[in-house]
């Protein structure tokens, strides 16, 4: 004889491992993801600058300018006649990264820009995040050969670059905007390709430089240059800088010319969060008047 009450046991238990497997799955739904794939954890480009605040705090105008100060004395003494050293070793020693040893490797951080000459395709400037700017002059070789130009400056922090009407002329902005350690927030410009550079024009209390582009289409370049501290623009030929007043209070991101105008990226972003999460919604201005007003 069957017994009754094993055809209702047997569904409470059905039931009762049926919320207990569905549990973790909507527990698991209703969480971000947190991973790319199994112990790989997500991209977080803020992260560095984060860690480098709560180690070092936040990166004053005023370090800043004693940090450039302290730079231009060390290239003084670096230029300066000396003994010659000659090195006997190690060479090639491995370092580490992200966890993992490689060998005979020069780290100059991540690319921020790449330009090739608009008239001779040989020519390649290529800006890193920390190792300055590089130029080729035989970018089809199978091994291209790169000369840092940026070694004399004070600072390697590589923020932005772009090309001005003549293209032997350059813009070159400071800073790193995710990495405070290498200071910037300062424009230079180059006449000769970058075999020499101009003194340095600081931007206000910026102290990094995200992107930088130029309008060519009146007699002097018009320099734009988003920074974590507002716009600036320069109308001749990057001469001197001033803040576009649209931007105060915001961070900019970047820029790009379209048929309708120049278009900007930028946030409200409190002091303490600059470059970081701002908390606030991206608003895209336009300007059509080659940046000098700007409306959201």
């Amino acid at each position: 004889m069957s017994n009754p009450y094993w055809p209702r046991a047997i569904s409470t238990i059905v039931g009762a491992l049926a919320l207990t497997l569905a549990a973790p799955l909507t527990h698991a739904q209703d969480e971000e993801p947190s991973a790319k794939g199994d112990g790989v954890e997500q991209d977080n480009p803020s992260a560095r600058l984060e860690w480098e605040r709560e180690t070092f705090g936040l990166v004053t105008s005023q370090f800043r300018q004693l940090e450039i100060k302290e730079a231009n004395l060390h290239n003084a003494k670096k230029n300066a006649p000396g003994p010659k050293w000659v090195n006997i070793g190690p060479e090639g020693a491995d370092y580490e990264q992200n966890g993992s040893f490689t060998g005979h490797e020069r780290d100059s951080g991540r690319a921020r820009t790449i330009l090739a000459h608009p008239v001779d395709p040989e020519i390649v400037y290529f800006l890193t995040s920390g190792g300055g700017l590089w130029r080729t002059n035989n970018w089809s070789a199978p091994s291209p050969t790169w000369t840092v130009l940026t070694d004399n400056l004070p600072t390697t922090g590589g923020g932005s670059v772009a090309f001005g009407k003549n293209p032997n002329t350059l813009y070159l902005g400071l800073g790193d905007p995710y990495d405070q350690i290498l200071v910037g927030g300062s424009m230079v410009k180059s006449k000769n390709g970058g075999v020499s550079w101009s003194p340095l024009i600081e931007l206000g209390t910026a102290v990094s430089v995200r992107d930088v582009k130029v309008d060519t289409s009146t007699n002097r370049d018009i320099v734009l240059v988003a920074t974590e501290s507002g716009l600036f623009r320069s109308a001749d030929d990057g001469e001197n800088y001033s803040a576009v007043s649209t931007f105060n209070g915001m961070a900019v991101w970047s820029i790009v010319k379209t048929s309708a105008g120049w278009l900007a990226s930028a946030q409200a972003c409190p002091a303490a969060n600059v470059g970081l999460q701002c908390g606030q919604a991206t608003t895209l201005f336009v300007s059509t008047d080659r940046g000098a007003t700007w409306a959201p």
